[in-house]
């Protein structure tokens, strides 16, 4: 073999060595500029992310004091039925009690009537109309 035929051989190795450690080295750039990008992408998600929650939290303070208020207005009509309730309870048991002292008013009288042998009647009138 000849010599010029050798370093023709060796230049050209040298070349496709050079032609594949640029390749290699262009996909590692590429490489890395893609880990990059990922990087910066994952930075402003997640600086997106703390602004959202901080978003989050600032409408659900917003959203707890509507809630509080929703519920305090629940409350209050709450405790004011439970006093009308309680006064209609309280009614019921006035009118309870009238109509036991008029009953017993009326044993009472019916009592005396029919010592004294007075005839009752079956029905009064206008009581069953």
């Amino acid at each position: 073999m000849s010599p010029e035929l050798i370093a023709s051989f060796g230049g050209l190795l040298a070349a496709i060595g050079a032609l594949i450690t640029g390749v290699l080295a262009t996909r590692s750039k590429v490489k890395l500029d893609d880990i990059a990008k990922l990087h910066a992408k994952i930075d402003d998600l997640e600086a997106d992310l703390a602004e959202e929650k901080k978003a989050r939290d600032r409408d659900a303070d917003q959203y707890r004091a509507k809630h509080s208020q929703t519920i305090a207005d629940y409350e209050a009509e709450l405790a004011e039925l439970k006093e009308r309730l309680r006064q209609r309870d309280q009614t019921i048991g006035h009118l309870d009690r009238v109509i036991l002292a008029l009953r017993t008013y009326v044993a009472r009288a019916r009592r005396k009537l029919i010592d004294r042998e007075i005839e009752l009647p079956d029905e009064v009138e206008g009581m069953n109309d």
